[in-house]
């Protein structure tokens, strides 16, 4: 093999090259704008009636939820209101107004009621 066959090798090589690099670049940039795309899709919600049109949703239901056990229902219950309490403040503290918030009722379960409740240990009184 002479030198001018390598020589002649190296031009298509590296074009070849450079327009696989090229691809990889472009095919890379494409599925970057496209997984992005998709992962803003699911931010919309499409509602169909009369009239068809893109509204984008400025509001949320973030539902959170605690619990307290004891034997003493005044002590589950301060200590359900204290937990309020600190939940309340976090989300105070994190830009969220009054008007934002809604509050829903303690729900108490007695559990010396509870007719086929075999199991006598444990705390009395779960919120």
């Amino acid at each position: 093999m002479d030198t001018s066959d390598s020589t002649s090798l190296i031009v298509p090589s590296a074009i070849l090259g450079g327009l696989l690099a090229v691809g990889l670049v472009g095919g890379g940039l494409l599925l970057g704008t496209r997984v992005r795309d998709f992962k803003r899709a699911d931010r919309y919600v499409e509602v169909k009636g009369l009239v068809e049109r893109t509204v984008k949703s400025d509001s949320a239901t973030w539902p959170i939820s605690f619990s307290e056990a004891g034997d003493s229902l005044p002590d589950v219950f301060a200590a359900s209101e204290k937990d309020k309490a600190a939940v309340l403040g976090f989300l105070a503290a994190q830009g969220f107004g009054g008007a934002d918030i809604t509050v829903g009722s303690i729900a108490v379960t007695d559990r010396s009621t509870a007719q086929f409740d075999n199991n006598s240990k444990g705390p009395r009184f779960v919120t």
